[in-house]
């Protein structure tokens, strides 16, 4: 019998809902779902099948089905598949294999399974995808058309719409002004070239040479800004254009700025909202260098065209060079909505009392006071008051509780959890939380954080309003990691568990987009340098685990404190930094 048969076959028992599970995988069956795993991979069939039968009652038993499918596609029929899919509506391994399917069939370029399997989530990518299956299955103008829309949209399009692209490309005649539209888009974005190459297309030698000065003074603005202002300071685009090259010009170098602003010979050609636009960026820059000019060049802006950024940095200008008067009177020119912000009341009040002006600030200190926030705590320490944590304990319907015990989908990222396969199990979380009513998904989080399982439970308490639960929210999680890192580190556990809880919210296999990573978040070079230096003699294969994460995190907090002469705001925020 070929393959594909037994593998039809045995697929053909397909995903039975159990009735209900114990809330962990029992050792047995975990045990036998790796082996299944490992028998997969290496293509043992005979062996796999043998061992998956005996797991056909556990909640993973679909997902070993789907990784069965999406080993090789090729060699399952679409009624088996479709069969799978039935089985197993909603769940979170069909919405993964019909993911699979549709980037698989749009490889096959089969545009009639394609469209089959697509669901609209594959982003940019299967959009294009989309497109290019109408084109194919009879809607070539509709799909020409909506094409057009999406280019237009974007400055850059992935290269799986590169195929449709060239398609669309010998089909559509682009009007003159979708051509300006894309290249004014482009040459937004900073890429002038291209917005050259289209816009050559036009044939219009005034808008040729209006990129062409563009590009040029964006290189070099001392020796083509004049000519490029002179020439179109009343042209359609270059209000932007003229910005964009003054706030690259201010980001790379804030002095040779000012020193070209101030001398530049066409100043009087711009409108006033420009001028001040311009002056905005310069002062902006120059406060976050916290440079002192930054004083005048803020208090310069006519509060008209002043954004909320330039706001900010004029109150954190003004605190930063101790000038506690003009935070006031800036205060009274703010915007109602940036200076009715929690920060900036309590700057106010701060202001207020570094003037001497108690009897103005104490009332919003009181009134932060009441409140479980960052200035509040700040508020209290200055009114001398207990903290206010408005603390309350969530209940769980028994219930809710009852209901979710029998999920299968609950119970299968427990078992993944146990298995260690962290990403995945909250992957699955989170799909299955999704649409659900706030009791469920406070009672799958009573379940996850009886199983211990902190990633799980902390993210369906933010999402399901247990909000002012704090001891369920902030949990003391891995205590005996905790407790040794301390003690090789001489550091407070709430520091360690505080550094956790904001890094990760407790996910061990975190990634950041930078690549940090752990529930400590730390980057692979930062953890390796850890570990030598300490003699930590971790192995870099493990510095995600637990164990190693927590220690090198204390390693980390350890090193800045010893940085910063036992500095623990500096020490904290060079952790993140």
């Amino acid at each position: 019998m070929k393959l594909s048969h037994i593998k039809k076959l045995c697929l053909g028992a397909i995903f039975i809902l159990p009735v209900n599970y114990a809330l962990a995988m029992s050792q047995t069956d975990a045990d036998n779902f790796q082996k299944a795993e490992v028998l997969l991979n290496k293509n043992d069939m005979k062996a796999y099948y043998q061992l998956k039968a005996k797991l056909s009652d556990t909640a993973l038993y679909s997902y070993l089905q789907y990784q069965e499918i999406t080993k090789d596609i090729s060699q399952f029929d679409t009624k088996t598949i479709d069969r799978y899919l039935k089985d197993n509506t909603g769940s979170y391994w069909a919405y993964l294999l019909k993911q699979k399917l549709a980037l698989y069939y749009a490889q096959k370029e089969n545009w009639q399974n394609f469209e089959k399997y697509y669901e609209g989530n594959l982003g940019v990518s299967g959009q294009c995808y989309n497109l290019q299956a109408k084109y194919v299955l009879n809607q070539r103008q509709r799909a020409l058309n909506e094409f057009t829309t999406l280019w237009l949209s974007r400055v850059s399009l992935p290269s799986a719409c590169d195929r449709f692209e060239k398609i669309w490309l010998n089909e559509k005649t682009l009007s003159e002004a979708e051509i300006r539209q894309k290249a004014f888009s482009l040459a937004g974005a900073g890429k002038l070239t291209e917005a050259l190459y289209w816009i050559k297309k036009t044939n219009d030698k005034t808008r040729i040479r209006f990129y062409t000065l563009w590009q040029n003074a964006n290189k070099n603005p001392k020796k083509y800004l004049d000519d490029f202002t002179a020439s179109f300071h009343k042209f359609s685009g270059f209000n932007s254009a003229f910005l964009s090259i003054m706030d690259n010009l201010s980001r790379a170098d804030s002095y040779y700025t000012i020193e070209f602003w101030q001398s530049f010979k066409q100043k009087k050609l711009l409108s006033k909202r420009i001028i001040n636009l311009v002056e905005a960026e310069i002062a902006i820059d120059l406060a976050r260098a916290h440079n002192k000019l930054a004083i005048k060049w803020l208090a310069k802006i006519d509060n008209q065209y002043a954004s909320t950024l330039l706001w900010q940095w004029r109150f954190r200008t003004a605190l930063y060079w101790s000038n506690y008067a003009d935070y006031l009177a800036y205060s009274q020119k703010a915007p109602v909505t940036l200076k009715n912000k929690t920060e900036w009341q309590y700057w106010q009040a701060r202001a207020n009392q570094k003037l001497g002006k108690m009897d103005a600030a104490k009332p919003v200190f009181e009134k932060l006071a009441a409140e479980r926030s960052y200035y509040g705590f700040l508020s209290a320490d200055i009114l001398k008051k207990p903290y206010t944590f408005n603390d309350k304990m969530i209940e769980v319907s028994s219930s809710a509780l009852a209901k979710l015990e029998k999920n299968s989908a609950i119970q299968a990222a427990f078992d993944l959890y146990q298995l260690k396969d962290y990403q995945l199990s909250y992957n699955l979380w989170r799909f299955e939380l999704k649409g659900k009513s706030n009791s469920d998904i406070l009672a799958a989080a009573k379940l996850a954080e009886n199983q211990k399982i902190y990633q799980l439970s902390v993210y369906a308490y933010a999402n399901g309003g247990a909000g002012n639960d704090l001891t369920v929210r902030f949990p003391v999680a891995f205590q005996s990691e905790v407790k040794a890192a301390s003690k090789r580190f001489h550091l407070d556990e709430s520091l360690i568990y505080a550094i956790m809880r904001k890094e990760s919210m407790y996910r061990i296999k975190a990634r950041s987009y930078v690549g940090a990573g752990g529930l400590m978040q730390l980057m692979p070079t930062t953890a390796k340098f850890l570990s030598d230096k300490y003699k930590l003699n971790i192995n870099m294969n493990e510095w995600l685990n637990p164990n190693a994460s927590i220690m090198l995190g204390a390693a980390n907090l350890n090193f800045m404190d010893k940085l910063f002469s036992d500095n623990k705001v500096l020490g904290v925020t060079s952790y993140n930094a």
